[in-house]
């Protein structure tokens, strides 16, 4: 075999051909000037080669299990994240209306409709999902910003294995934003004062 076929083959070039015939690498005879190389000897080479060049992070890589493993992984979470944010859209569309009116003058009742409805969109975003499913704890939300934690009571889901309904979940949220306590005017959520005391 010539160096031009021997180069072919190595996927190098032909300066590395006649390279590894003068170092011994291959094993080769120079006839007439030319290098004449033993095939062989080359595939011993190319072999040994591509061992040397497969780095154990490259073997992580080129192991299936692991990669397999870390794709299902992320498709799971992106399609978590999916339908927690579609279950969070259903649960704000279907607790707004059903907030009830506030009492107070017309311009407390203005400025608390706004500070309610952000306080319902704020506990909405920022429950959590779960890999099993929409997991819920109202009373965990980061700052409670329906200070769920304040009603005896109400229900908090506190493990995965204990997940509420969306049904649930939406009661508990309007259980939440219209708690009325003991109805003195510093418990009642019907009340505008509340929100914007507590705002």
């Amino acid at each position: 075999m010539n160096t031009t076929a021997a180069a072919a083959e190595a996927h190098v070039t032909v300066t590395t051909i006649r390279h590894w015939a003068r170092r011994g690498v291959i094993a080769a005879t120079k006839t007439a000037g030319k290098w004449v190389i033993n095939a062989a000897s080359l595939a011993r080479r190319i072999t040994i080669g591509a061992l040397k060049r497969r780095t154990p992070r490259e073997e992580a890589v080129m192991s299936p299990e692991p990669t397999t493993d870390r794709t299902d992984r992320k498709a799971a979470r992106a399609a978590n994240k999916s339908l927690a944010a579609e279950a969070r859209a259903r649960v704000l569309a279907a607790v707004l209306p059903e907030m009830p009116e506030l009492a107070g003058t017309e311009k407390q009742i203005s400025w608390a409709t706004d500070i309610r409805t952000r306080r319902i969109e704020a506990a909405i975003e920022n429950l959590r999902g779960s890999h099993l499913g929409i997991h819920y704890c109202l009373a965990s939300i980061d700052g409670d910003p329906l200070r769920a934690g304040d009603i005896p009571g109400l229900r908090s889901w506190n493990s995965e294995d204990d997940q509420p309904t969306e049904a649930a979940l939406l009661q508990a949220i309007i259980t939440a934003a219209t708690h009325k306590g003991s109805g003195t005017r510093r418990d009642d959520r019907t009340q505008a004062a509340w929100w914007i005391d507590l705002r």
